[in-house]
């Protein structure tokens, strides 16, 4: 069952690529995504660096990617019941917020609420709203807020 026949640096190397992917994809993601596939692939690499055969450092990646994935699944869950409590954005709709980069028909923009920036859209129908516009919180969807020119 031969695969790919790397030098040890080069399995090394390939788990190290599949270490930064995920944590790029995590860090460009608003929700747990792939920490699962970073910590797989950080302890894959260091038994690649013991010159372990490709395939079962692939066997080890899986099984640990699918371990984690179901152990942290709870806490997971836990932490995002934590955060619909009113300590997120969804207890600000209704309030006021600043548009600090203009919102285009059809295109995410950016407001200001609290301390934070988040990411936001207008519905279609409005036309495009310049930065500082007071505005008001009409909803979430998924990563985005909806807002309304007040």
């Amino acid at each position: 069952m031969f695969l790919i026949n790397f030098q040890p640096w080069g399995n090394i190397l390939m788990w190290l690529i599949v270490v930064i992917i995920a944590v790029i994809i995590e860090i460009s993601t608003y929700q747990i995504v792939s920490v699962w596939f970073a910590v797989s692939g950080l302890i894959t690499m260091i038994l690649a660096s013991f010159n372990c055969p490709i395939e079962i450092q692939i066997i080890v990646f899986v099984i640990l990617t699918a371990v984690l994935f179901v152990l942290s699944r709870p806490l997971v869950k836990k932490i995002q019941n934590k955060k619909s409590d009113n300590s997120t954005i969804e207890s600000m709709i209704g309030e006021e917020v600043f548009v600090t980069k203009a919102i285009k028909v059809g295109e995410v923009g950016e407001i200001k609420a609290r301390y934070d920036y988040y990411s936001a859209i207008a519905p279609l129908e409005t036309k495009d709203i310049p930065v500082n516009t007071v505005c008001i919180i009409k909803e979430i969807r998924g990563n985005k807020v909806i807002i309304e020119v007040k």
